[in-house]
């Protein structure tokens, strides 16, 4: 039986397995990630709504349309990706108010 242990964030008292690596109980960290998330999709869509705002004003694409989307799409996932995993590094070394259970 492993032996019980704080959660860094909360200090509730948990069993040491469920702590992740940096010593996070499962609710402060579902808490962190969706803040993470929640940047990286406000993040995403600026950036996906600047390059089509710019494709389309200074491109105006009648050919290779799909193209176009195409990049778009993964402009917003690359921006996303990446803001999510510096909102996460942040925000943990921030902390999170403690979620209520």
């Amino acid at each position: 039986m492993e032996p019980p242990a704080r959660c860094r964030n909360c200090g509730r008292v948990r069993a040491a397995g469920t702590l992740d690596s940096a010593g996070w109980c499962v609710a402060c960290r579902a808490t962190l990630l969706r803040r993470a998330t929640l940047w990286s999709v406000l993040a995403g869509l600026a950036a996906a709504i600047l390059i089509a705002t710019l494709v389309g004003l200074l491109v105006h694409p009648t050919q290779f349309v799909v193209g176009w989307i195409a990049l778009v799409v993964i402009a917003y996932w690359i921006v996303a990706k990446f803001v999510r995993r510096v909102a996460f590094d942040l925000i943990r070394a921030r902390g999170v108010p403690p979620p209520e259970e």
